[in-house]
């Protein structure tokens, strides 16, 4: 069954982009596709209803909002049951009840429903907006602020809350300047019953959708707020939260418990599937470091509560909690500042109401991290100690963690992209295809019948129709084709041109082994072929008939002289075409003959005996370019060898405009590349490895061809980073740095410890342009440690490998290195203590357990601050090599020189420190 993302592209109810941004929408915001697409683009909603309910396989619901339903069913359904599994009853009649779902209900929850309420359910789709819309209208629960928003979209209405949240009774704020925060929730609900105005006043029937009736709600002795000016609310103090918007699903794994490691947190992120998988995984890693935490998720000017841990508002409240991103408060500054705050909230205002929602005290340093993605805040993670401080140097591991959530919330979106339009393409519509019809396998005429054909052919008038073996309306001129190759001075298919011929879409695939490609020829009779720029019409299109395009000077090929021809053809001209089959125990020799009759055989169309292999070739045009990875044509057509040589060779003549032509070839020309590689180098742009901003694919036309072509490529270079050849190993490895990957990376550890010196040199840039990758990181430092861990090694290979993890300038390998301070070679043990010395910038000699106290305490800051730190060391030699760092890296020059005074040291220290608060903690993490 065709998803509906896809569905939506192909029936033209949206474009691909829109499909596009509502996943990506999806994601970070959460709701269903039809929501995201609603609020993004102006689609069709009775068009999306319906393909909602066809790509569930339901019925669909009324289009637009939900009629009203009568009392009885509302109170055989109770609105608390109804919000939590997201439905609504509309009719109940002999036993069925009849609902509105967004999604088919779970089979087990369909069985409860179908035994508690003592009827049988019956589902049909309507979009999630219109389910909650009905819910709201006639049970009397408040609607969030996102569905009224999109409720108005729908009805052409006004935003109802444009700029700032709906305003509440000021009656229990301690701020009475202020409007009261959407964080504090609003007075519970009963849930037992649906409200008693129901039975006693039903809304109007004249009502139009537009203006849903409004419906008195019980009210408590205080007063509840109306439904328009809450954003969260419960049904019951003692039940399970819920709003509007049904609870939401279950992660896919459970919480962990005990020890949550940053290596088994970011395991998880690489495996998530789904937005909740990400949070799920960064959530259970974070709290593991504060008292309480809670992450908020940021949708347009809201932070609404997700999660919570610890002694507060646990996660059924936190859930409950709102809090507006348009008025001033700790959390919209961090989200508009899009950097880490480590602050105190305010005693008033929005700070204290949300303070207060989470039952924290106030008063001591909270964390509040916000998660960055496409320069849009969609989390805020909040965390404290309690009554003590959160402090920086306690949290970097959190720190750390917050890329990593954000690429990993992308590369959910990018899987949901590339399934949609893998859905696109697979999907091929059989509603329009007519019916395959198999024909009959003819007999070839005798040869006695053959030469009689021949005979009136040649004759100046043809004689009248005579007996002929019936056909029916099939066309008798369709010439077969063997899978015996011709002779290459027999074949004409050897000079055509290797280009594709593309059915429309929707044409089944071709069985190449079960069925030859057939050439054919056209008569007169048939419609003459469409013009070059256009498309055959799809209901003539037989796949099983057409002939490969061929050059304009082929000409028909022709059977023995003495060969019988075949009866004359059928009156008729629309008739279907023949079937066209492999014939078997055929004589070649019978059909090597003389071109002397080529002409007669022309100029009078006389058709060839149906075992004849030569083949006649008709005008063809060509048909505009499409992609058809299903279509399995004969190799001798599909062969894109020679024009991808032919290409290379343009290529390094320094033609740079076929560099398009061979991206779009794609796994078809990565072999001729990596057979021309590295192809042509600019000298001057050669020398810049090692340079921060120098890329191989700058440096060559084959290096930029193959970097443009994508991963595919990796394995070829792979195989060329252990060439003979020195300056193929160095280019292949720098380029591998380009396209990071777990099996590029091994490849790079290779090269790090090669014996040419300008390899390694490469396999280092390499490695440094892997850094951002996570996964190509992890398998770089495992594999040099491993290297330099093995007592089995050589000496050299073994230094190369430590030195190699020292100029990577990865602090994450010190625990790797420092168990090498035991080892038994003592110059293995003065190269591991200079490693850690360049990756510190500290210096405790070889004395592992101080290393591992150090380690204990710093590794969770920055590698920066350890810089920073080290401004200030007793060795001048360490104190010079971190200031030149922290000055290239920084790009931020103080006056720091390391023969200053003390105290003058100390001033630049604090200038960095201040740098590092302000500019560069956001931009290094």
């Amino acid at each position: 069954m065709a998803t509906l993302s896809s569905s939506i592209v192909k029936n033209e109810v949206a474009s691909m982009r829109d499909v596009e941004e509502a996943l990506a929408r999806q994601v970070l915001y959460g709701g269903d596709l039809a929501t995201n697409l609603l609020e993004l683009a102006a689609v069709s909603e009775a068009a999306l209803t319906r393909l909602l309910a066809e790509s569930h396989g339901l019925e669909a619901a009324p289009d637009g909002a939900l009629p009203t339903t009568k009392d009885g069913t509302l109170r055989l359904v109770p609105g608390e049951l109804a919000l939590r599994h997201g439905f609504y009853p509309l009719k109940e009649e002999g036993g069925t009840l009849t609902i509105a779902v967004s999604e088919p209900l779970p089979s087990e929850v369909e069985s409860d429903l179908t035994f508690s309420l003592g009827v049988v359910l019956r589902q049909q789709a309507a979009p999630q907006v219109r389910i909650r819309q009905a819910i709201s209208r006639d049970y009397g629960l408040p609607m969030d602020r996102r569905t009224l928003r999109l409720v108005a979209k729908l009805e052409g209405r006004p935003d109802p809350s444009p700029s700032s949240m709906p305003a509440a009774s000021r009656a229990s704020l301690s701020v009475p300047n202020l409007p009261r925060p959407a964080s504090v929730p609003p007075i519970a609900y009963s849930a037992q019953n649906p409200p008693k105005t129901l039975a006693s006043a039903p809304a109007p029937a004249n009502v139009p959708p537009s203006a849903p009736p409004p419906v008195e709600v019980a009210r408590s002795a205080t007063g509840a707020p109306p439904a328009a000016e809450v954003v969260r609310t419960w049904i019951s103090p003692r039940e399970p939260a819920s709003s509007t918007a049904p609870a939401p699903r279950p992660r896919g794994r459970k919480r962990h418990r005990g020890p949550y490691t940053a290596a088994m947190a970011e395991e998880d992120l690489m495996e998530a599937d789904s937005r909740d998988d990400v949070l799920g995984a960064f959530f259970d890693f974070a709290s593991q470091y504060f008292e309480y935490s809670a992450l908020f998720a940021v949708h347009s000017d809201l932070a609404e509560g997700r999660d919570a841990d610890g002694p507060g508002a646990d996660t059924t409240k936190i859930r409950g909690i709102g809090v507006p991103m348009d008025l001033p408060s700790s959390l919209s500054a961090v989200r508009d500042a899009k950097a880490v705050s480590v602050a105190t909230l305010g005693r008033e205002g929005i700070d204290a109401s949300l303070a207060t929602d989470l039952e924290r005290p106030v008063g001591a340093q909270v964390m509040l991290l916000p998660v960055v993605v496409r320069a849009r805040t969609v989390l805020i993670l909040y965390g404290d100690h309690g009554d003590s401080d959160v402090t920086l140097s306690e949290i970097g591991d959190v720190l750390a963690f917050a890329p990593l959530v954000a690429a990993a919330l992308e590369r959910v979106i990018l899987k949901r992209k590339l399934a949609t339009r893998r859905d696109v393409e697979n999907e091929t519509p059989t509603a329009s295809l007519p019916p395959v019809v198999r024909r009959k396998r003819h007999k070839i005429p005798a040869p006695e019948l053959r030469a009689e054909a021949l005979a009136r052919a040649l004759s100046p008038a043809p004689p009248p129709t005579a007996a002929a073996p019936e056909t029916g309306h099939e066309t008798p001129v369709a010439k077969r084709q063997t899978d015996l190759p011709p002779t290459p001075a027999e074949s004409p298919i050897a000079k055509a041109p290797p280009k594709k011929r593309t059915p429309p879409q929707g044409t089944p695939k071709l069985d190449v082994d079960a069925q030859p490609f057939p050439l054919t020829r056209r008569t007169p009779s048939q419609t003459p072929p469409p013009r070059s720029d256009e498309e055959p019409p799809e209901d003539g299109w037989d796949v099983a008939s057409k002939p490969p395009l061929q050059r304009k000077e082929t000409k028909p090929g022709i059977g023995k002289k003495t060969t019988p021809g075949l009866a004359p053809p059928s009156s008729h001209d629309s008739g279907p075409r023949l079937e066209l089959v492999k014939e078997e125990d055929v004589d070649l020799d019978e059909y090597r003959s003389s071109d002397s009759d080529s002409s007669i055989t022309q100029q009078l169309e006389v058709p060839l005996a149906p075992s004849s292999r030569k083949v006649a070739y008709g005008p063809r045009a060509l048909a505009r370019r499409h992609s058809s990875p299903g279509l399995k044509l004969p190799s001798v057509i599909v062969d894109l060898e020679e024009d991808c040589r032919a290409l290379v060779e343009r290529l390094l003549d320094g033609d740079t405009t076929v560099v398009d032509q061979l991206v779009d070839f794609g796994d078809a020309a990565i072999p001729t590349l990596v057979g021309a590689f590295p192809g042509p180098i600019r000298p001057e742009l050669a020398r810049r490895l090692g340079e921060p901003t120098a890329r191989a694919s700058d440096c060559g036309p084959i290096l930029r061809t193959l970097v443009r072509i994508g991963p595919n490529a990796t394995a070829f270079l792979v195989v060329r980073t252990a060439d003979g050849d020195p300056v193929v190993r160095r280019w292949a490895t720098w380029l591998l740095g380009e396209m990071p990957s777990p099996d590029a990376a091994k490849a790079v550890v290779r090269r790090a410890v090669d014996d040419d010196a300008e390899v390694r040199r490469a396999a280092v840039a390499a490695g440094r342009m892997m850094q951002q990758d996570v996964d190509a990181r992890t398998t770089l430092r495992d594999g040099l440690a491993i290297l330099a861990a093995d007592p089995t090694q050589s000496e050299e290979l073994r230094y190369a490998a430590i030195e190699a993890i020292a100029d990577l300038r990865d602090g994450r390998a010190v625990p790797r290195l420092i168990p090498l301070l035991s080892d038994d070679n003592d110059e293995i043990v003065k190269s591991v203590h200079w490693a850690l010395r360049v990756l510190a910038r500290n210096d405790f000699e070889t004395d592992a357990k101080a290393w591992s106290d150090w380690w204990r305490k710093n590794s969770s800051r920055h590698r920066m601050e350890w810089l920073i730190d080290a401004l200030m060391h007793d060795d001048v030699r360490i104190r010079r090599d971190a200031g030149e760092e922290l000055k290239a890296l920084s790009r931020e020059y103080f006056g720091y020189y390391e023969d200053l005074s003390r105290k003058e040291r100390g001033r630049v220290q604090e200038r960095y420190q201040e740098w590092w608060e302000s500019r560069g903690k956001a931009r290094f993490y």
